[in-house]
């Protein structure tokens, strides 16, 4: 396993760079020191309104399939108000394993360098263990991002549902491109559930719907979750997305296509053939609104 300094010096990185300790060049050798000798570096990043500081080390687990992962895992991820109150964001996941994916020489294929995630390993002696793999923590609404991944983490039993249901949603389609199906029959829409795949074949539409429910329950309460972490903040003089002016900027941002962009490309590549399906989350969102005035 061998780290690649080039990946994070010709990459745009997202991070505002603000003072020479923080070239990408000076980035990458600190990365790249911390891969070589095994020790501990801090990387420290200034933006308007507060300071980031990442402790990073290295470190191997021992995988169910027998094999070893090794990381570069953030011990700490501190975050430094412009008031001289900090945090460390780590604390708040103690038993998650916390991953800049810019520092790793791979991640699944599932986790996008551009987006936040969660992934769960099982381990050598049967314990899980959960991934939060983050593209950076120095961006207008990384933090929040940051909250509800671990926001994820602590209403676990609707990630678990909305994945078992995914999961089951690829089984049933996996089994419908092996027989070669392409036609809908009653009760059934045509998707497309795996990218190596560009054909669609046809499945279960109450399977599609229940799919959609649960991850869109799943995303409401981890969202939910993230924003009272981030008031209770808010109250201790610690303003984790100073950018935000109000309240109302941070949950437009929540119910933006930015924050649900993952989301909402995802049912368009599943259920483009099918409008009302496609559109699930843009649907979701405006019937929240509507809601929200109401109230």
């Amino acid at each position: 396993m061998k780290f690649s300094p080039e990946k994070i010096t010709q990459r745009e990185a997202p991070v505002e760079i603000r003072n020479e300790e923080n070239e990408a060049v000076k980035l990458a050798s600190l990365i790249a020191r911390a891969w070589k000798k095994k020790e501990a570096v801090s990387v420290q990043s200034s933006f308007a309104g507060g300071q980031t500081t990442e402790i990073v080390k290295c470190r191997t687990i021992k995988t169910v399939e027998g094999g070893e992962k090794e990381f570069l895992e953030s011990r700490k991820l501190v975050f430094a108000a412009s008031g001289g109150r900090s945090v460390d964001l780590t604390k708040l996941a103690p038993r998650a394993i916390f991953l800049n994916i810019w520092y790793q020489p791979d991640v699944p294929e599932s986790v996008s360098p551009e987006l936040f995630a969660v992934e769960t390993v099982e381990l050598a002696d049967g314990k899980k263990i959960n991934f939060i793999y983050y593209p950076g923590i120095n961006r207008v609404g990384d933090r929040i991002s940051l909250l509800h991944e671990i926001g994820h983490l602590e209403t676990s039993a609707a990630r678990l549902a909305a994945l078992k249901a995914e999961e089951e949603l690829r089984e049933a389609y996996d089994d419908s491109a092996a027989e070669g199906r392409r036609k809908a029959g009653e009760g059934e829409i045509l998707a497309r559930l795996n990218a190596k795949h560009k054909a669609f074949h046809p499945i279960d539409e109450e399977a599609a719907l229940n799919f959609l429910e649960l991850s869109s329950r799943a995303e409401r309460l981890a969202w939910a979750r993230a924003l009272r972490l981030y008031r209770g903040f808010l109250k201790t003089g610690i303003d984790l997305e100073p950018s935000f002016t109000t309240l109302k900027d941070l949950r437009d941002y929540v119910h933006s296509r930015e924050a649900l962009e993952s989301y909402e490309v995802q049912a368009r590549e599943y259920f483009t053939k099918n409008p009302e399906l496609a559109g699930f989350y843009s649907r979701r969102r405006k019937e929240g609104k509507r809601g929200a005035k109401k109230d």
